[in-house]
């Protein structure tokens, strides 16, 4: 009797081993799937395998760009703003310090035209601007990544996306790093 016994206890040690292991792999698999899809993050301003992409830009002179992208042709860049539209319907040449970067520049029209500061999303690089609408609604595609690097000293990037403001009572351009960090809090510390 006390043979059978020892091979049941033996038996149900090994069951409880093989039990444990399961349990432990499956606590492994579970864990790596969701550190992928977490690692990945959505950005609004992207499709979501995209955004955590993107390296933070700086030029020569260290002053801040934007956040770099190295994108497939005709990867959709959409509104972040509730009502926006298009500055021009053409690609602008923005200053920022001493240099000039082309771009696709999209005003946030939310607050309307009397508001003192206005933010725009820059998209330096050459974006296909979608001048088929007029006005776009958040989530919408206002333009279409390009093939085009940027600019080399800023590194390979065919597109870096930017929040500038213009503030019409003290008369400059700035960066809006606070929105950025809205959009890519991964990317920018």
């Amino acid at each position: 009797m006390k043979k059978k016994t020892n091979k049941i206890k033996t038996f149900f040690a090994k069951e409880k081993l093989g039990l444990g292991i399961g349990i432990f792999v499956g606590f492994l698999v579970v864990l790596s799937v969701f550190l992928q899809k977490n690692n990945s993050f959505s950005c609004l301003l992207l499709d979501n395998q995209y955004c955590s992409l993107g390296k933070p830009v700086y030029n020569q002179a260290k002053e801040f760009i934007g956040i770099g992208f190295k994108l497939p042709v005709g990867s959709k860049i959409y509104a972040p703003f509730e009502k926006a539209k298009l500055d021009e319907k053409q690609i602008n040449l923005v200053q920022i310090g001493t240099n000039f970067y082309p771009a696709g520049v999209l005003l946030d029209t939310t607050a309307g035209s009397s508001c003192e500061t206005k933010t725009f999303l820059m998209a330096y690089g050459s974006p296909q601007l979608n001048t088929s609408q007029e006005s776009f609604k958040k989530g919408e595609p206002f333009a279409y990544a390009g093939k085009t690097v940027v600019n080399k000293d800023l590194g390979d990037y065919d597109l870096i996306l930017g929040f500038r403001e213009f503030d019409s009572k003290a008369g400059g351009w700035r960066n809006n790093l606070d929105l950025l960090k809205q959009f890519f809090p991964d990317l920018i510390k």
